[in-house]
């Protein structure tokens, strides 16, 4: 295999900013500084860029900030205004002036940020609305109580465009800004020598003044309790400020409204009840606390999966499926079939079945071309080589999935699914080890070089969709699945601390090692594990009995330091691997999918990570892939949102939903 040597290991994240995110479909603000509630970046998904483009301000100024002028203070000598920007503590308040208290939020539908500002006569609230299905966003700020004379003003400056595929790279591109005299908008327009994503700015108020200055800077400001600004994007001017009217013409209070009720929409019904979890014991009020925590990050992760792991694209209106949306995940804005379809894929089903019916349809229409293949752009074209049996096996795996909890049969009619599974199919064949039925893989579910070709925790994911193939009807499938069931059986059972256990991966048998019952000719594996392709889930894909005593010795093995890469020191202890070296969140996501027949035979209380869940800060509230052992702050993969929708399923799976009408 290849050399273990070359490890595409993330950076460390030592002190994590905390930022609040929201979008839509087609506009992600995934840079709300919580410091300050600042706009630091806004970004695009564009089909010919085949990534992210991204709009920022620059160190000293970010995109998009909002502030108040107010009059001095009653009895104040020298008469004049105050201007109160949300910052950190400036020489003036330092030396005994005022400003705005520390920003808290309200996130409405656990996705709209209401950021509350505290001011000398009461409450400045400032709301980030990106109303579903609309091409844009309304900024709108109000006051309570209003003291008299107070100037409301939204500054903004475009200090770069970027273009984000993993990295970022500016753009060497103009960036005119111009006034669209008939939709009577400011327009930011970027792109030589034409322009591709713009945005238009106009007030909703016809009081509010509109000014502006080069390069890119503008500011609409207004004298009153409220200020509401929109923002139209496209990818040229005119289309901007197209879209910029169309949420004029809706209007901020009907698309707030409309809002809610789609973010409500979001997984109807299911909202966990983890009344069992045992939260807050001799405290029933901190028990109650902990229970709306736990269904707060629920809802919360949820969302960001819906929005952050899928988008469409400006430019051309594809729907696509990335790792996320947000420039913080160290591999944005590319396309993972393992993270779309293993992780983020069951949250969307329990979000909304027809967007994730959707998004299946084109997973496999886009991306089952380069099935197995490490990392594809968001148009499905080859990024970054190496096969990966997990992501092969995730196709059939996901649209089974779909059939058990839909039962639409519908989606087999679909012509890129019928032609994805053929592919999918042929596939398997190429690395299918030959007489055996096992299958090898290059790369591991970490995206590492494997140890062995024969990776355990894969072929039983490649058993898994051999048996949709199966239930398929597809000729020689179940065959195939019996055969690779008993070839595991045979030759990836080895000694454990604990007894009997499965080995991570080993070499393939060969004829010398036939009547051996040992994997190799030389016995040669690996006891090991990784989160994001867990031994522990062998009894959530129906591989094995949750009472198979090899799968419960394995288990006790993950879960304990014989495990190597168990990160024991600490509250929040849990695997990890050598690609983070930290707690992942997927080990506790892993925990609440293994069944809970398993965890009562081992003693174990799987509703621990149900309470440790609910108390980790990970990434203000967000998944992410490690967290301090400490502290649940996050070590690497910040804003991760595939695992988010693992999350979200995982919590889902292990507490009974609150009785509420079902969802379609």
């Amino acid at each position: 295999m290849g050399s273990r040597e070359y490890l595409t290991v993330p950076e460390e994240i030592d002190r994590a900013e905390e930022f609040w995110v929201t979008g839509n479909e087609f506009v992600a603000l995934p840079e709300i500084r919580a410091q300050d509630g600042a706009v630091l970046s806004l970004n695009v998904l564009s089909w010919s860029a085949r990534g992210l483009v991204e709009l920022a301000g620059t160190d000293n100024a970010p995109l998009l900030r909002v502030g108040v002028e107010s009059p001095a203070p009653e009895g104040e000598p020298g008469g004049g205004g105050r201007t109160v920007q949300p910052a950190a503590r400036s020489a003036e308040s330092a030396a005994g002036g005022w400003e705005p208290g520390g920003a808290g939020v309200h996130r409405a539908a656990e996705w709209i940020p209401e950021v509350r500002y505290r001011v000398p006569w009461g409450t400045m609230r400032v709301t980030w609305l990106t109303p579903p299905g609309h091409k844009g966003l309304v900024v709108h700020v109000d006051v309570d109580p209003a003291p008299g004379p107070v100037m409301l003003y939204l500054e903004g400056y475009l200090g770069e465009v970027r273009r984000r595929v993993f990295t970022p790279r500016p753009l060497p591109v103009p960036v005119v800004s111009r006034w669209h005299r008939w939709l009577q908008c400011l327009l930011w327009e970027a792109g030589c020598p034409w322009p591709f994503l713009a945005v238009a700015i106009r007030p909703a108020q016809p009081d509010a003044r509109l000014e502006s200055w080069p390069p890119c800077g503008f500011r609409v400001s207004r004298e009153g309790h409220e200020l509401t600004v929109v923002l139209g994007l496209a990818p040229d001017g005119d289309g901007a400020a197209c879209q910029a009217v169309d949420l004029l013409r809706h209007g901020y209070p009907a698309l707030r409204e409309e809002s809610g009720h789609e973010l409500g929409r979001l997984g109807a019904g299911l909202a966990p009840r983890p009344g069992a979890a045992g939260f807050g014991e001799g405290s029933p009020r901190a028990g109650q606390e902990q229970e709306q925590a736990l269904i707060s990050l629920w809802r919360r992760n949820l969302v960001f999966n819906f929005y952050y792991s899928r988008g469409v694209c400006l430019d051309n209106e594809e729907l696509v499926l990335v790792t996320s949306r947000s420039p913080r995940y160290y591999v944005s804005a590319a396309h993972w079939s393992r993270d779309s379809l293993l992780w983020s894929f069951p949250g969307l089903l329990l979000a909304d079945r027809g967007v994730a019916r959707q998004a299946l349809v084109q997973a496999f229409r886009l991306y089952s071309r380069r099935a197995g293949v490490h990392s594809l752009y968001l148009d499905g074209s080859e990024l970054y080589p190496g096969f990966e049996l997990d992501e092969l096996a995730a196709f059939p795996v996901a649209l089974g999935h779909y059939l058990e909890r839909t039962g639409d049969r519908s989606v087999l009619k679909e012509a890129p699914v019928r032609e994805g599974m053929v592919r999918v199919w042929g596939a398997l064949e190429e690395v299918r080890v030959r007489p055996h039925h096992l299958y090898r893989t290059f790369l591991l579910p970490s995206d590492d070089p494997a140890h062995h070709p024969i990776v355990t925790y894969d072929n039983a994911l490649a058993w898994k969709a051999l048996s949709v193939f199966a239930d398929l009807r597809w000729p020689g499938a179940r065959e195939k699945a019996v055969g690779l069931q008993a070839d595991l059986r045979r030759w990836a059972v080895v000694p454990g601390p604990f007894g009997p256990m499965w080995a991570w991966s080993f070499d393939p048998p060969d004829a010398a090692a036939e009547g051996e019952g040992e994997p190799g000719a030389a016995g040669s594996y690996v006891l090991y594990d990784e989160p994001p392709g867990s031994l522990a889930l062998l009894a959530y894909y129906g591989f094995c009995d949750p009472l198979d005593p090899v799968y419960l010795n394995t288990l006790r093995w993950i879960w304990s330091t014989h495990n190597p890469w168990y990160m024991a020191d600490g509250p929040f202890a849990a695997p990890a691997c050598p690609h983070a070296r930290h707690p992942w969140v997927m080990s506790l996501a892993n925990g609440l999918l293994v069944p809970a027949r398993s965890w009562e035979v081992l003693g174990v209380d799987r509703a621990r990570f149900l309470r440790l869940l609910s108390a980790a800060p990970m990434d203000g509230g967000l998944a992410c892939e490690s967290m301090d052992a400490r502290t649940g702050t996050v070590r690497t993969g910040a804003a991760f949102a595939t695992c988010a929708g693992l999350l979200a399923s995982a919590i889902a799976q292990a507490s009974p939903p609150r009785p509420s009408p079902g969802q379609d």
